[in-house]
């Protein structure tokens, strides 16, 4: 059950993130949470489990943890999963739970990758006459980080600083290419984890 020690605020909220990701995505969120510097945001990332990292396998985590920890209605619970090789019939059911569960999906299409380039670009041009564009699309967001000094051949996040200097040209960056936003699971390329990023403001701010 949940347990919160005494120098915990009352008023603080418990961040739960889900990944299909075990090395890029906990270190970023891990790093931008700190670089907060506000007590009122507890984060607990949930990696997947012996590299089961299929969406359906992400969801259970989150589903096993929210019976162990115990929430409140101030809780907010995420999960971050990648588009490009799951299956729409998997990414649907996926949905369907996050939904009826009130978890909020954050998809990037293709991967977790594009939503750290939109800190530093946008993707006016960037795709132009590409036909494979989820292909080309990871290869040159992995290409275009590496030669910028903020991520290597490992999945490592480098300089976290530069990325928190540019959360708010990320989010709007994202925010022109969801075309459709209202629909859980973007068919172009694009990146939700902007909605999470506004959710920690909203506390904060």
């Amino acid at each position: 059950m949940r347990d919160y020690g005494k120098t915990e605020q009352k008023d603080s909220r418990l961040i739960v993130i889900a990944t299909e990701g075990d090395v890029t995505e906990p270190e970023y969120f891990n790093q931008i949470i700190d670089l907060y510097h506000n007590s009122r945001i507890k984060l607990h990332i949930i990696k997947p489990i012996e590299h089961r990292s299929a969406p359906n396998h992400v969801l259970n985590n989150l589903n096993r943890y929210c019976k162990e920890i115990g929430l409140t209605k101030n809780d907010y619970l995420f999960i971050v999963i990648d588009k490009d090789r799951w299956t729409m019939k998997m990414l649907n059911k996926v949905a369907s739970e996050c939904e009826k569960k009130n978890y909020l999906l954050a998809i990037s299409n293709p991967n977790f990758e594009l939503w750290l380039l939109l800190h530093f670009i946008s993707l006016q041009g960037f795709l132009v006459d590409k036909c494979d564009h989820t292909g080309y699309c990871k290869t040159k967001c992995r290409k275009y980080l590496s030669e910028l000094g903020v991520y290597n051949k490992k999945k490592k996040i480098k300089e976290i600083e530069r990325y928190f200097e540019n959360l708010c040209k990320a989010i709007e960056n994202a925010k022109k290419i969801d075309e459709c936003s209202e629909k859980a699971i973007p068919q172009m390329i694009t990146s939700r984890v902007y909605k999470i990023i506004d959710k920690i403001h909203s506390i904060i701010i």
